[in-house]
C-alpha cells in the first residue's frame, strides 16, 4: 500500500514525490538519534520512515495552479494548501479502504504522522493546534524532517541553504518554541549523513 501511495504522489508531482523520499530519509536518522531516549525499537523506525513519505499524499488533492506556484501563495491560496493534511487522511483511508487493509500500528502511524505534521508545540500549528507533547512523537520527528527538506530544497522564492543554516534555523525553532528540542539536536548530531542526502539530491535535480 506503501509503495501505491508514492507512485501516486510522484505520477502527480515529481518534486513532491522527491521532498517524500527525502523526509522520510531525514526521519530515519532522527528516529535514530532518538532510539534510546524514546524507546524506539528497529521496527518501529522502519514503519516511521515509511509513514514519513506518505506525509504530504494529501497534496495529490491540492489543485496544480497553487500546487505548483512560482511564487509565494496568497492568503486564500494558502488556506487551500493547508488542506491537505485532511485531503492526505481521505486519501490514505481511501487507499486503506481499497487493499481491504484494516487498522493496525503501522497504519495507525500513518495517519498520525499525516495529520500532526504540521503541528508546532507551543500550539501555533494546524490543523489542530495541538500543543508539546500531545503531538506524538512521530509528527514531532517528521515537522523537522519536514522544514529541514524545505529549507534545504530549491524554492522559486528564496534561495537553497546550506545543511549547516538549515540547522541553525532549526535550532533556532526549536528555542523559540515551534520545533522539538530533542529531534533537533539528534538530526544535527547526523550532519555528515545529511551532507550526504542534499549533495546527492542536487547532483539528481542537475541529471533531469
Amino acid at each position: 500500500m506503501t509503495r501505491k501511495a508514492q507512485e501516486v504522489v510522484r505520477r502527480h508531482d515529481r518534486d513532491t514525490g522527491d521532498h517524500l523520499e527525502r523526509v522520510g530519509r531525514i526521519a530515519r536518522l532522527i528516529a535514530e538519534g532518538l532510539a534510546a531516549s524514546h524507546g524506539l525499537d528497529d521496527e518501529l523506525i522502519d514503519q516511521l520512515a515509511l509513514a514519513a513519505t506518505l506525509h504530504d499524499i494529501g497534496k495529490i488533492a491540492i489543485p496544480d495552479a497553487i500546487l505548483c506556484k512560482q511564487g509565494r501563495l496568497e492568503a486564500g491560496e494558502l488556506a487551500v494548501m493547508r488542506t491537505h493534511v485532511e485531503q492526505g487522511l481521505a486519501v490514505l483511508q481511501r487507499l486503506l479502504a481499497a487493499d481491504a487493509i484494516p487498522p493496525q500500528p503501522a497504519t495507525e502511524l500513518m495517519a498520525a504522522v499525516i495529520a500532526t505534521h504540521h503541528e508546532r508545540l507551543d500550539g501555533s500549528g494546524y490543523p489542530a493546534g495541538l500543543r508539546g507533547e500531545a503531538i506524538p512523537i512521530a509528527g514531532r520527528i517528521v515537522a523537522v524532517a519536514d522544514v529541514f527538506d524545505a529549507l534545504t530544497g530549491s524554492r522559486p522564492y528564496r534561495r537553497r541553504v546550506t545543511v549547516a543554516e538549515g540547522l541553525a534555523l532549526l535550532q533556532q525553532q526549536a528555542a523559540d518554541g515551534l520545533l522539538d528540542p530533542a529531534c533537533v539536536a539528534a538530526l544535527a548530531a547526523q550532519q555528515a549523513q545529511l551532507e550526504r542526502i542534499v549533495a546527492f539530491t542536487a547532483d539528481a535535480a542537475a541529471d533531469r
